[in-house]
């Protein structure tokens, strides 16, 4: 996390805000800059993301409130257009897994 001790350096701060920066990136409490997360840590971390809010809001709505949480996991990804679509029009968690499976980043 070289942007939160740069910050803190150049402002004498002793602790940074984080906010949208932990959607989809939560190795952030740990320091960690993505390019250090391996993809398989990126894959187990969203399935299990995925079964908490399938667990909490129900199949639907988990579903739906999960969808922008996998944008943002997948975002340096590489997905191509039609990948990410499928992915993120999925309305049914077993097609989002199916999708989600296939995809090869």
């Amino acid at each position: 996390m070289a942007d939160i001790e740069r910050v803190k350096r150049l402002t004498g701060c002793e602790a940074v805000m984080i906010g949208r920066a932990a959607v989809g990136n939560p190795w952030i409490f740990s320091r960690l800059d993505r390019s250090q997360v391996s993809v398989e840590l990126v894959r187990s971390t969203m399935l299990r993301h995925l079964e908490a809010m399938l667990a909490f809001y129900g199949d639907e709505l988990g579903l739906v409130r999960f969808r922008k949480h996998a944008s943002r996991y997948l975002a340096s990804a590489g997905l191509n257009p039609e990948q990410r679509r499928d992915l993120l029009t999925a309305e049914r968690p077993a097609e989002f897994l199916e999708i989600f499976d296939a995809l090869d980043f």
